[in-house]
This record gives structure tokens, C-alpha cells and sequence, in this order.
């Protein structure tokens, strides 16, 4: 409106982790005494940690995006609706292999999401 001074509040820059902070953050979900969430939980945390991807858009990941050959997860819906493939690192790499060995002995056929929920459901 007419007259009103516009708001002087700096945009912040996002909350990031030292490498420090996702180690330990990283030990505690390790320490899960339920060896597959403790595998699925550090996939998650290092994904998220490596990739920059939003919460979402990792829940709405599937197996068949993880390409290993070209290092890379493809076709990520990101915000605002577009696909774009995400490079992944070694380590990245290392937790999804992981992960997906756990996996495949506790998703029920069909189920082609990569992160499952204690009802062995997409998350």
C-alpha cells in the first residue's frame, strides 16, 4: 500500500553443518539398535547432507533413480516441479549401496520407493 516503508529484514542464508556436526549426527543414527533403520537413517542423513536435495524431494525418491554407473540420482522432481539428475559422491554412493542391500529384503513387491517407513511404506 501507499506510504508503508517496506520491512528491512536481510535474508538469512540457510542453516548448514560442519563436517564435525554430521559425524555426530551421523554416530547417533548408527547407533540405532535396529540394524535396518540404523542403515536407512545414515542414508538419509548423508544424501541430504552430500546432495543439497529438500526433504521432500528425497521422500520422493525410487530405486530406480539411483544410477551407480553414472553417479548420478535421476530425474529429482525439485521444487517448482522440474527434473534434474543429482550427481552424487563416493560416499553418497557408499550408503545408498548400503541401504539398498537392507532394502530389498524388507520391501514388500511393488514397493519402489528407496527410503521405507517402519510399515514398509514410501516415508
Amino acid at each position: 500500500t501507499v506510504g508503508v516503508p517496506w520491512s528491512k529484514v536481510r535474508p538469512r542464508d540457510p542453516p548448514t553443518f560442519a563436517e564435525r556436526d554430521l559425524r555426530v549426527i551421523v554416530e547417533a543414527a548408527r547407533s540405532n539398535p535396529t540394524r535396518w533403520h540404523a542403515v536407512r537413517d545414515e542414508a538419509i542423513l548423508v544424501v541430504l547432507a552430500h546432495t543439497g536435495l529438500r526433504l521432500r524431494e528425497l521422500v520422493r525418491l525410487d530405486v530406480p533413480q539411483v544410477d551407480f554407473d553414472d553417479a548420478r540420482l535421476r530425474r529429482v522432481r525439485r521444487k517448482g516441479g522440474a527434473e534434474r539428475d543429482v550427481v552424487i559422491n563416493r560416499e553418497v554412493a557408499r550408503v545408498l549401496r548400503a541401504w539398498i542391500r537392507v532394502r530389498r529384503r524388507r520391501a514388500p513387491a511393488g514397493e519402489s520407493a528407496l527410503f521405507l517407513s517402519r510399515q514398509r511404506r514410501r516415508l
